[in-house]
């Protein structure tokens, strides 16, 4: 019980503490982010002709940069500081690879489908996402093949299904998350169904009587004499 008040106060000054350095590091982003304006816009003036254009320009500039800085002092000041890890939301990407009735019967492409991301983050992941996949098990490999992130700024991460040829995927349903690995970090969870090609069980069952009916109404009926 001593042991359990005793952690109480060191708690809270340990919570006090990461305010502090989270507060420092906003500071700090502050700080660089103003010496790389002004230092655009020291070198932009020095230029021979600074017209109305690159005013208007620096001046976009200037005032994104304020909203940058406004937004990290406010998080700093407004979010309680964290160091463990707590599970949140993913969106989820679904794709439906549909088999093509063609002379090479294979199945063809799907998506894209967006992971949209902030620029902000985005500037900081690498350029393509990692997949893993569960699902048939004779099937994973070949369409963990197919599948392509690519990370394209400043919209976020695109998922498709590329790599087309003649041959056919293992039909079912396949769950997965998209996710970067340096540094590691989810970024969707993933849902892929490859068509079978083959109609449901009850329309197979529905087309077999038809063809049963079809029969027997032709069958020609015994003479009775």
């Amino acid at each position: 019980m001593a042991d359990e008040a005793g952690r109480g106060p060191e708690q809270a000054w340990d919570r006090v503490g990461r305010f502090f350095e989270d507060l420092s590091q906003a500071g700090e982003a502050v700080a660089q982010r103003n010496l790389a304006l002004w230092s655009s816009v020291s070198q932009n003036i020095r230029g021979e002709e600074y017209g109305a254009d690159q005013m208007a320009r620096d001046t976009a500039r200037a005032l994104s940069t304020a909203l940058d800085n406004l937004d990290d002092i406010w998080t700093s000041l407004t979010r309680a500081p964290q160091r463990d890890e707590t599970a949140g939301a993913l969106p989820e990407v679904f794709l439906y690879i549909a088999l093509k009735e063609d002379a090479v019967r294979a199945h063809g492409l799907a998506g894209p489908v967006w992971i949209d991301l902030a620029p902000k983050e985005l500037e900081k992941l690498p350029d393509r996402g990692a997949i893993s996949l569960f699902g048939p098990q004779d099937g994973i490999e070949d369409l963990q093949a197919r599948l392509l992130v690519t990370r394209v700024l400043p919209r976020g991460y695109k998922v498709e299904v590329v790599q087309p040829g003649d041959k056919q995927l293992t039909p079912g349903f396949y769950s997965g998350v998209v996710y970067t690995t340096d540094p590691v970090r989810p970024l969707a969870s993933l849902r892929v169904v490859v068509e079978s090609g083959e109609p449901p069980a009850p329309a197979r069952a529905a087309k077999r009587t038809v063809a049963k009916a079809a029969v027997s109404r032709r069958r020609p009926r015994a003479s009775q004499d």
